[in-house]
């Protein structure tokens, strides 16, 4: 996906996204008009080693590789998931009041760890950039 560099500030890098019409993995999805990159339209990430070059209006390359797609939408679907079953698994010899209450309480404590997760887990170590020149 394209992107302009907007803002450089303490730190900071703002990206106003550009998504590609012509991206060869946008006309292979089967998302194509739903997906969430169409609807972000811009991005702020930590300064890095590979970022220090960069200037304003400059237009860069940015990637989300496809393993960490794949890795974070386990972790956003699977782990509440995993969490009930557990919850529920631990308590199965009780009654089945308490073993609703423990799947739930383990739903609730797989998406309280995805929220943790998500304010911990910095953008800046999935995106990948590359320079346009």
């Amino acid at each position: 996906m394209k992107a302009k560099v907007e803002n450089i500030e303490s730190g900071r890098l703002t990206l106003l996204l550009y998504p590609d019409d012509d991206s060869n993995e946008c006309k292979g999805c089967s998302m194509e008009s739903g997906c969430g990159l169409r609807k972000v339209d811009s991005i702020t990430l930590n300064q890095s080693k590979e970022t220090t070059s960069l200037k304003v209006n400059e237009f860069i390359d940015v990637e989300i590789p496809p393993h960490k797609i794949v890795l974070l939408s386990s972790l956003v679907y699977l782990l509440p998931l995993l969490c009930m079953i557990a919850a529920a698994l631990l308590v199965r010899s009780y009654s089945e009041t308490i073993i609703i209450f423990s799947a739930f309480s383990g739903l609730f404590a797989g998406f309280l760890i995805n929220y943790v997760c998500n304010k911990f887990l910095s953008l800046d170590k999935l995106v990948v950039i590359r320079s346009m020149k």
